[in-house]
């Protein structure tokens, strides 16, 4: 018990168990007081928050995927529409508070603070199937609840373009503006739907933006309860539940709620061994729950309905739902791959990533690792995934029958 490691694995083990969440409780309380008799302030469980971690879980409901698929059948207004993109933006941020979606824009937006990056700001959605389209971008939102000491602690940082994510943003920035244009965003920041924020840029609260997430809040809270049978608040909980189905374990869903320290706002140092983990699980989280499949039976439902000359869904984002793009943002899976076997190559490509020489005029340039020169085990992944993109658009016999042309 006085090793971390030792006390999450039991943590795990027990959660794994089927006891109830109240006998775990009980149980790590137990074991808790017994520590605290044999040595004064040594609360094993409690000092790693794995009490008071199961404790907020469970107080909020976890949806199934179903409960949310079928939530779009109570879709029916306009209003109803945005209230449940809204719930699922939410979600897709794995669980983000409703507040801080207001809070969300480009000077977020950790990669754009990188001098690399600076003339590339660029918010064009990322699907890990296709990466040589774009890259992952990440923001960083302190939770609203730190006190001004705590916030040298770690961020909850978040991938903000991952397809499913970057589309319910222009779907929701474009609503807004047909429901409540009094309140939507109409500048430069590819990231903001509203025209007004809950914290300013050191955190403090901005009481007229308060009052206004807490009246539209109150609005949509009807909305979500016609139509989940549950508020936002349970997002929380139900990415969790995704995070569980997509195999991952405790420490993985402690780094999900923004348990881990030592992290910078700077992206190439933050950027971790547990972000990345964070990261997959994003990934496969979304998968369990194929949000994409979501979007896309949302899309087709309401594209063709209209609020005087201007469709619910603009004709630029419903047109790439055709049946006709096989192979597109949305036919993909945004991971082919296993779990295991992404996390791999993330890294090795890592790896691979700009190399330094000096020109001939003494300038330091970078260049891109030729994809020939990548190591036998790159090369492989890549082999399987690309072989994997085929079976998916055209089948296993027809990718079989490549295979022996080849050879």
């Amino acid at each position: 018990l006085q090793s971390e490691s030792n006390v999450k694995k039991i943590a795990e083990l027990m959660y794994d168990s089927k006891l109830s969440d109240d006998s775990i409780s009980k149980y790590m309380t137990a074991i808790d007081r017994l520590c605290w008799l044999k040595k004064r302030k040594w609360t094993p469980f409690k000092q790693y928050e794995l009490i008071s971690y199961k404790k907020t879980i469970t107080s909020q409901y976890a949806l199934s995927f179903r409960e949310v698929e079928t939530a779009l059948n109570n879709v029916e207004t306009l209003q109803d529409l945005e209230a449940y993109l809204m719930w699922l933006y939410s979600f897709s941020l794995l669980g983000l508070n409703f507040r801080d979606l207001f809070n969300i824009d480009e000077s977020k937006v950790m990669q754009f603070g990188d001098p690399a990056k600076q003339d590339n700001q660029t918010f064009l959605p990322y699907h890990p199937e296709m990466q040589s389209t774009n890259e992952p971008l990440h923001i960083f939102i302190y939770r609203g609840k730190l006190k001004p000491e705590d916030r040298k602690k770690a961020p909850i940082v978040r991938m903000i373009n991952l397809h499913p994510i970057w589309e319910i943003n222009r779907m929701l920035k474009h609503i807004v503006k047909l429901t409540r244009p009094e309140l939507a965003y109409n500048g430069r920041d590819g990231l903001r739907i509203f025209n007004f924020q809950t914290r300013d840029q050191n955190y403090n609260e901005i009481p007229e933006g308060i009052e206004k997430s807490e009246r539209l809040r109150s609005t949509y809270y009807k909305k979500w309860l016609k139509i989940f049978g549950y508020s936002i608040k349970h997002t929380r909980a139900t990415s969790m539940k995704a995070g569980r189905l997509a195999g991952a374990n405790f420490d993985e869903l402690e780094a999900q709620l923004g348990h881990v320290l030592g992290v910078s706002k700077v992206f190439p140092t933050y950027y971790s061994a547990e972000q990345k983990r964070v990261d997959t699980n994003h990934i496969f989280s979304l998968m369990k729950y194929d949000i994409n499949k979501v979007l896309l039976y949302t899309i087709r439902r309401f594209k063709n309905n209209v609020k005087g000359d201007k469709y619910w869904i603009p004709k630029h984002i419903s047109n790439w739902t055709d049946d006709l793009f096989v192979g597109g943002h949305y036919d993909l899976p945004l991971s082919l791959l296993t779990p295991a076997e992404y996390n791999e190559m993330q890294d090795l490509l890592l790896s691979q990533e700009d190399t330094s020489v000096q020109d001939e005029n003494g300038k330091v340039v970078y260049h891109k690792a030729n994809p020939m020169n990548y190591p036998p085990r790159l090369k492989k992944l890549l082999k399987k995934q690309e072989r994997l993109q085929f079976v998916h658009i055209y089948g296993e016999e027809e990718a079989d029958r490549m295979d022996n042309i080849i050879e």
